[in-house]
């Protein structure tokens, strides 16, 4: 996995995109989207984290 492929899907997950839908655009397995999402701390729903932003 390229380093371009790892920010996409950083970014892909905090906008709240499944792991499926990921690696239907990367063409990449499913798991190792879920794999990657979970050890760097992307899985469940990754976007509470840093972008719900609620006043």
């Amino acid at each position: 996995m390229t380093e371009i492929e790892k920010q996409q899907i950083y970014d892909l997950r905090l906008k709240g995109v499944g792991y499926k839908a990921i690696a239907a655009v990367l063409g990449v397995s499913r798991n190792s989207i879920r794999g990657f999402c979970i050890r760097n701390g992307l899985d469940g729903d990754a976007k509470k984290g840093s972008l719900n932003v609620e006043g």
